[in-house]
């Protein structure tokens, strides 16, 4: 088992300038996916209700209810005939624990007319199964400008604590550059899934950037701080072993929670994370150590 790891750590270093080749092309991918987006919609990810405003009515089902697209695309003609604006999105979300549907529009459907549709698709609900919220528009634009302002501030503090710990300025833009880099491969591949952006997909990205950072930084730390330990093989290696096994470990945890939360906030929040985690492995043990093997040979 030692020798397989050590062969695969060696071939990461090995490698490494087609690493980030990839890495590169990640890049260009998702700007290219999330521009393309920002084009036909004017935004670079879909907006979910949180943002936009509207209603969102959750029907939790019997677990052994399971609607096939054909049912999904009935109901949503019928939701989008009582529809204010004719126009209403339905979903079926499935997991380990619950099986539900889904129901967002602009205006909110009362129970009746929704228990009337159901019943007609001879879809067994409980009235006391129906779960409605309801965002004004209003404040859903306040949302979306606190939302971009707490993003904006989480980057800015996070550069600041990192410039301070390392006071050097190409490992900590190299740290930077790989946190954004995995938030922008994230973006991407939510619009691409259509994941829209809400308040639990916002958390998780935010909570992307800690997850993100803590494998740069045990990389810089060993490679920087203990250079004169070992050779810089020999310490990012030590370093890649440690921070796989925690990606890895965490990303496994996620999923868990995902096959169990589902299409709720806490699975709309692990999906994310895990789609980040996945990112984050390329652009640190490639483009981070590409980055830093140059500084340390420009610097020694």
């Amino acid at each position: 088992m030692n020798n397989t790891i050590n062969i695969l750590l060696n071939k990461i270093i090995k490698y490494n300038k087609y690493g980030q080749i990839f890495c590169i092309l990640m890049i260009f991918a998702s700007v290219f996916v999330i521009l393309s987006f920002w084009q036909k919609t004017g935004n670079f990810l879909e907006l979910g209700m949180d943002f936009t405003g509207g209603s969102q009515t959750e029907i939790f089902l019997d677990k052994n209810t399971i609607l096939d697209s054909g049912t999904i695309l009935d109901l949503k003609e019928q939701f989008s005939s009582i529809s204010e604006n004719n126009e209403a999105d339905v979903r079926f979300s499935s997991s380990l624990s619950k099986n539900s549907i889904l129901i967002y529009s602009v205006d909110k459907i009362e129970k009746d007319k929704i228990i009337s549709i159901l019943t007609q698709n001879n879809i067994p609900i409980d009235e006391n199964n129906i779960r409605q919220d309801y965002v004004s528009s209003l404040l859903s634009k306040n949302f979306l400008s606190q939302a971009q302002f707490a993003l904006i501030i989480a980057l800015i503090a996070m550069a600041i604590v990192i410039f301070i710990s390392f006071r050097a300025l190409a490992p900590s833009l190299a740290i930077m550059l790989a946190a954004i880099c995995d938030i922008v491969f994230t973006i991407a591949a939510m619009n691409i899934i259509g994941l829209k952006l809400t308040l639990a997909s916002l958390t998780g990205l935010l909570m992307l950037i800690g997850y993100s950072v803590d494998t740069d930084v045990l990389l810089t730390t060993r490679v920087l701080k203990r250079r004169f330990e070992g050779t810089i093989d020999k310490q990012t290696k030590s370093a890649i072993k440690t921070g796989l096994t925690m990606t890895l470990t965490t990303i496994v945890s996620l999923f868990v929670l995902y096959l169990f939360a589902g299409g709720t906030k806490i699975g709309e929040t692990a999906i994310v994370i895990i789609i980040g985690l996945i990112a984050d492995m390329p652009f640190t043990w490639f483009q981070n150590v590409g980055i830093l093997s140059r500084y340390i040979k420009k610097t020694q």
